[in-house]
C-alpha cells in the first residue's frame, strides 16, 4: 500500500499547465482538473498505481478518465471520494463509470444520449451527413423517415477484457460483427458510434478492422468519445475531425425531445449506473438491443430491458447486423418498434454454433 502522488500517474500532467479553448462549451476549467488530480493524488491504492487520462478535443479538457487495477479498487475510491467535502454537483461535475475499472469526471448532464437527442433532429443529421460525405445505397437515411445504429465500442463492436481477448487482440479485426457491419455501411447505413472511452483509441481499434480498399465506408460512420462529450469525422486518410457544430449547439437540445429521426441503439451493459442505460433510454427501449456479456448475472439487469437481451457481445452484433441487411434491403424499410422486435426475435433464433460453443479462438494480435 502506498500514497499516490501527481507525479505517480501514468501519462498525468501536472496541475496548473493545461490550456484551454475559450470558445467551445463542455471543458473542464483548471480548477476542476486540479481537484480531480488532487483528490486521486490523496487516495491509498493497495494493488498498483491508477492509469490517469487527460482526454481532450480541439485543444480543450473535455475528461478525466481514471482507471483502478480492479473493479474493487474502483470501489474503494468511490467510497473513498464520497467522504471527501467535495461538492461535485455545485461545480457542475459528475462522476460516471466506464468499463470494468474506469471513473470518469466531466461536466455534469452530459452523457451517450445528448449527442443522440442532437441528431435526432433531422437537420442536425442531414448537416452532419453532408460534412461526412456519407454514401447512401439500398439504405438511405435521407430517406423521410430516416434511422440510423448507435452502437457502444468495446464489448458491443469489438471484443472487451470481459471476453477473456487479451488487449492486442481488442480491436474490429478481431470481431465477430465485423464483415455484417462493413456490409451495413457498404449497403448505405449510417453508424455512430458512442463509446465512453478516448475517441482517439477507438479510432484506431476500428481502422484496424477495415482494409484501405474499404476505407470509403468511414464516410458512413461519426464517433462521439467522452460519453458524449465530442463529435468526430472520418477524413479521407480515416483520421479524427470534430464535428465541432455539435459542441458549440447541443447544449440546446439536451433537455428537448426531438423524434425526427430513428435509433437503434447497441450497448453491452445493462445496469443503471453504466454509461450505456442513457443510451437505451433516448433510444426507447423497444429500440434497444443489450449484447450483455454471459458472466453478467440476471439480478444487475434492470426489468426494463431484460426483454431485449442478446448474451455474447460482439458475436450478438454479428447477428444483429446480420438481418438488419436482410431486412433494409428493401427500400421500403423504416424502424418501427414492430420491426425492432422482428429484429431481435430473429437474431435470437438465428444463433450460429459458432457463437454457442465453446471454441478455440486465434486472436490476431500483430
Amino acid at each position: 500500500m502506498g500514497s499516490m502522488s501527481a507525479a505517480h500517474f501514468e501519462n498525468a500532467p501536472s496541475p496548473s499547465t493545461l490550456a484551454y479553448n475559450e470558445t467551445l462549451p463542455y471543458r473542464l476549467d483548471q480548477e476542476s482538473v486540479d481537484t480531480v488530480l488532487s483528490l486521486v493524488s490523496a487516495f491509498r491504492f493497495v494493488e498498483k498505481k491508477p492509469l490517469i487520462e487527460i482526454r481532450k478535443a480541439s485543444g480543450d479538457v473535455i475528461q478525466v478518465a481514471v482507471t483502478f487495477a480492479s473493479p474493487v479498487e474502483r470501489e474503494q475510491f468511490l467510497l473513498f471520494s464520497s467522504k471527501q467535502s467535495i461538492d461535485w454537483s455545485k461545480r457542475g461535475l459528475s462522476l460516471q463509470l466506464g468499463g470494468r475499472c474506469t471513473v470518469e469526471i466531466g461536466q455534469a448532464g452530459i452523457s451517450k444520449a445528448t449527442v443522440m437527442k442532437f441528431l435526432r433532429k433531422k437537420a442536425n443529421l442531414a448537416h452532419l451527413l453532408e460534412h461526412s460525405g456519407y454514401v447512401p445505397g439500398t439504405i438511405n437515411v435521407r430517406r423521410s423517415s430516416p434511422w440510423i445504429v448507435v452502437a457502444d465500442a468495446d464489448g458491443t463492436l469489438i471484443p472487451s477484457h470481459g471476453q477473456g481477448v487479451p488487449r492486442e487482440g481488442r480491436h474490429l479485426l478481431n470481431s465477430a460483427a465485423r464483415e455484417p457491419l462493413l456490409a451495413y455501411l457498404e449497403k448505405g447505413g449510417f453508424l455512430l458510434i458512442n463509446t465512453g472511452n478516448d475517441a482517439e483509441r477507438i479510432r484506431n481499434k476500428i481502422l484496424r478492422g477495415i482494409p484501405k480498399e474499404r476505407r470509403s465506408v468511414l464516410r458512413n460512420i461519426a464517433l462521439a468519445g467522452s460519453g458524449g462529450r465530442v463529435l468526430y469525422l472520418f477524413n479521407e486518410k480515416g483520421e479524427l475531425k470534430e464535428f465541432k457544430e455539435y459542441r458549440q449547439s447541443a447544449s440546446r437540445y439536451m433537455h428537448l425531445d426531438y423524434k425526427d429521426v430513428a435509433m437503434l441503439y447497441i450497448g453491452d451493459d445493462p445496469t443503471q449506473e453504466g454509461n450505456d442505460w442513457n443510451g437505451f433510454v433516448e433510444a426507447g427501449f423497444d429500440f434497444s438491443f443489450c449484447v450483455v456479456n454471459e458472466s453478467i448475472p440476471s439480478s444487475k439487469v434492470p426489468q426494463k430491458l431484460a426483454s431485449h437481451l442478446l448474451p455474447g457481445n460482439d458475436a450478438s452484433t454479428k447477428r444483429i447486423f446480420e438481418e438488419l441487411n436482410r431486412l433494409a434491403s428493401t427500400p421500403s424499410f423504416s424502424l418501427s418498434p414492430a420491426q425492432a422486435r422482428a429484429l431481435l426475435d430473429k437474431a435470437r433464433a438465428i444463433q450460429a454454433p459458432q457463437d454457442s460453443e465453446k471454441l478455440a479462438v486465434v486472436f490476431i494480435l500483430h
